[in-house]
């Protein structure tokens, strides 16, 4: 059964993307305010849709399909704008080390998901599945980590708060140093699946 509570919530995903980008594009403080919010709100279901699917046993191909790639259109509809408005406006930059979120992390980032579904999807094609592995789940975590505070330090700079305060000061440093260890494991969690899709291969080619 496609439609079951699990799947609506992970396609409720899906559908707040689009909607996170628009209210981080749009230019008022109330708007980001709620843009994180819908952020936060699409990070939990992350977390609560396979919960679901697995304590009701109601795991589904659909779902296993949509889940990952409600995953990666967050990241790229929270991430895309961070970088666009760091990089275009001065008052929103100022994050320690980093300034601004930069492009190469934005490409690092998004780049690693395109090449793991790629992977995945020529493993398929093989007859060989690429599992889910422990270093993308806490990648993931420390990803929203960063994206969570990157988002309340552009909401916070929008309304007019002084980068310079204490509190300004503690989450720029916490946006820089969770977008440092989302970018380290990043790297780790790719370096991994990548050994496994080689050994993926080559028990293909030992068959």
């Amino acid at each position: 059964m496609i439609w079951n509570l699990p799947n609506a919530i992970t396609t409720l995903r899906v559908l707040l993307a689009p909607l996170l980008a628009f209210l981080l594009l749009e230019p008022g403080a109330t708007a980001r305010a709620l843009g994180f919010g819908v952020f936060l709100v699409a990070a939990i279901s992350d977390l609560w849709d396979g919960y679901l699917a697995r304590r009701r046993h109601e795991i589904t191909d659909y779902g296993r399909l949509v889940d990952p790639v409600a995953d990666k259109l967050l990241l790229a509809a929270a991430l895309v704008p961070l970088y666009l408005l760091t990089r275009r406006s001065a008052d929103l930059a100022g994050i320690p080390v980093y300034d601004t979120v930069p492009l190469w992390a934005v490409l690092v980032l998004l780049g690693r998901e395109l090449l793991i579904t790629v992977l995945r999807s020529v493993a398929a094609r093989r007859g060989r599945v690429v599992a889910a592995m422990r270093s993308g789940k806490y990648k993931a975590f420390v990803q929203n980590l960063f994206l969570g505070g990157a988002m309340l330090w552009v909401i916070a700079r929008t309304a007019g708060a002084d980068p310079g305060g204490a509190g300004m000061d503690l989450l720029g440093w916490a946006t820089a140093v969770t977008l440092s260890g989302a970018i380290l494991l990043t790297v780790g969690s790719l370096v991994e699946y990548l050994a496994a899709f080689a050994r993926v291969l080559e028990r293909r080619r030992a068959s």
